[in-house]
């Protein structure tokens, strides 16, 4: 028996915050920036791998804009979607082919490789009033960067 593909965990009496991010979700893989603007709030907090610290929608969608520049074929499998209270956690699977320049944090760009590069990302969420109002993100950038190399 095979897993599920993805899991969705709800605590009773609650769903606004679960909602919101799969909303954010849908938004991110058909690419509609304008929806994905108006679920965060006027200055989300952003964190991410690198010392990545962000403030502000169009910031926090402009960084994801430029990450998944470099990459084409982008599909993110989640497999767990867990809610409590205004917390929401995301895990997924995120494969993409290297087709574009990669700017590293703090580094120079690192040219198209071709690569197929499958990532494990965390998200977690906070919700409140309907907008998401941090996001943090986890993957092991190590593992990024081994993969974007044009050797491996």
């Amino acid at each position: 028996m095979h897993p599920p593909t993805a899991l969705w965990v709800c605590m009773a009496g609650m769903g606004d915050a679960l909602d919101t991010v799969k909303q954010v979700i849908a938004a991110f893989e058909t690419g509609d920036r304008e929806t994905l603007l108006g679920l965060l709030a006027e200055n989300v907090v952003m964190e991410a791998p690198g010392a990545v610290r962000l403030v502000g929608r169009e910031a926090a969608v402009d960084h994801s804009d430029t990450f998944l520049s470099a990459f084409e074929d982008v599909e993110v499998d989640t497999h767990l979607l867990v809610e409590q209270g205004p917390l929401v956690v995301e895990e997924s699977t995120l494969t993409a082919r290297h087709t574009g320049p990669f700017t590293a944090t703090g580094g120079e760009p690192i040219p198209a490789s071709g690569n197929l590069v499958t990532l494990l990302i965390v998200e977690v969420y906070r919700v409140d009033g309907g907008l998401v109002t941090q996001n943090r993100i986890y993957f092991d950038e190590t593992d990024l960067h081994r993969q974007l190399r044009p050797d491996r």
